[in-house]
This record gives C-alpha cells, structure tokens and sequence, in this order.
C-alpha cells in the first residue's frame, strides 16, 4: 500500500493509496475506486479495495475532495445542480485515472473503473473526457434513472435523512412514475 497524491483538473490535491498485489512481478490490470454518495474516504472502501487486491489487480482509492486527507471542498449535491456537482467529482475520477498508469507496477492498457451507486454516473462523466479511455467499467448498484428523477424520488421519499413527503410505497411509485420535471443527468 503507497499513499499517494495527485491533482484534480482545477488544482485541488487529492490523497489516495494505490494497493498491489504482492505476488505479482509483472505490471498488473488496475481499477480506480470511485465512491457512492456522500462525503467518503478510501477507508469506506477497504473490503472492495481488499477483494480486488485479492483477485490480482492494482487499486487506486482516494478521499473524496474536502474529506479525510484530500484538500478542497466537498460538493454538497443538496441545493446545487446535480449535474455540476457530479462533473466536479467526475474531473477527480479522471485525474486519479491519469495518474495511475504513470505507476511501473500497473498495466496501462488494462486499465478501468470500479464504483458502486453514484459513481455509475461519475464514470461514464469521467470516461468521456480520458483519452485513453478506461478500458472496462464495473459498476455496482448503478442508478437506471436519471439524476433529475432520483432526486424527485429522494424528494418525496426523505432519501432516509429527513421526514418524507409521502409514506406509501404506491403512491411513491404512481408519483415517480408521472414525474414530468428535468431529467437531469
């Protein structure tokens, strides 16, 4: 494990640890760890990370901008616009992206992403703008929805942090089933 640090696309200094495999000799495939929601470190990620590690590839996790070691702000997605919110987030996974093929330890054509929830947004963001574009993606609990109907959801619901607008699982689904706001990202 190598703590490491490396900048976004606007400056802030991001803190991770790249985990190899100790085994291995030759260059290995590797992931970059994306986080779900909220403000995480890469210690919320230590099974994931461990597991990967376990299965043969190089891990790339890192704290989220403004959390644990990382410097910055953390982007706070209520009152602001999702789609910017997860652009700024986006531009860090790709910078964390970049700076994992400059390791002599990792394959660089054997090079993708992996992240749960959340971050099935972030890396299609992050990926559009890379080039060489990651080579895989292993998305887990991904949204099927856009980002302008989750927060409709979560308006409605509480999202389990505040007292929600309706408590009626059918009534919840009639609703989000009719919404006819922004779509979103």
């Amino acid at each position: 494990h190598e703590r490491i640090e490396f900048p976004s696309i606007d400056g802030t200094v991001l803190a991770g640890t790249l985990s190899l495999p100790r085994w291995n000799r030759q260059p290995v495939p590797a992931v970059v760890v994306v986080h779900g929601p909220g403000p995480r470190t890469r210690n919320d990620l230590r099974g994931d990370v461990r597991q990967l590690v376990w299965e043969g590839l190089g891990v790339l996790a890192y704290d989220k901008r403004g959390v644990g070691e990382s410097r910055g702000t953390y982007p706070q997605i209520r009152g602001a616009d999702p789609e910017t919110v997860l652009r700024i987030l986006a531009e860090d996974a790709a910078a964390a992206f970049d700076r994992l093929p400059q390791e002599p330890a990792v394959h660089p054509p054997r090079v993708g992403f992996f992240g749960p929830s959340q971050a099935g947004w972030i890396i299609p963001l992050a990926a559009e703008r890379l080039n060489p574009a990651p080579r895989f993606h292993i998305l887990l609990s991904a949204p099927a929805v856009s980002t302008g109907v989750e927060q409709f959801y979560s308006d409605l619901t509480g999202d389990g942090n505040r007292a929600p607008q309706l408590t009626d699982p059918v009534e919840i689904q009639n609703q989000v089933a009719a919404y006819s706001g922004p779509a979103g990202f």
